[in-house]
């Protein structure tokens, strides 16, 4: 019975498991500098992904969190995309310095 039980637990684990994907929390397109608003995330781990023309195109994300305080800073040099990750949820907000065109999506791991 007891065998029957540890397997019961590990299946419903792996199916609750494997449901989770990523969800997109904020996409942001521009040519100059701005700032977001706040965006919450919630699951274990969550990302910025970017996109920009050229590797020459100068962007950099500052991200703070609900406070101000600074949390880390992406320096996109020599590269047109790429992505970061980050392992606690909580509110946030980003700061975006760029001289041209730029994609910049936070998608939720949940």
């Amino acid at each position: 019975m007891l065998k029957l039980c540890l397997v019961f637990i590990l299946l419903i684990c792996s199916v609750y498991a494997s449901t989770a994907s990523w969800h997109s929390v904020l996409e942001i397109k521009g040519t100059a500098s701005k700032q977001t608003d706040l965006f919450e995330t919630s699951g274990s781990k969550w990302r910025i992904r970017w996109e920009k023309p050229s590797p020459e195109d100068q962007l950099n994300i500052y991200v703070y969190d609900q406070q101000g305080n600074p949390v880390n800073v992406i320096s996109t040099q020599k590269t047109t995309n790429d992505e970061s990750y980050f392992h606690k949820p909580g509110k946030f907000y980003l700061t975006i310095s760029a001289s041209h065109g730029y994609i910049i999506t936070v998608d939720d791991w949940r």
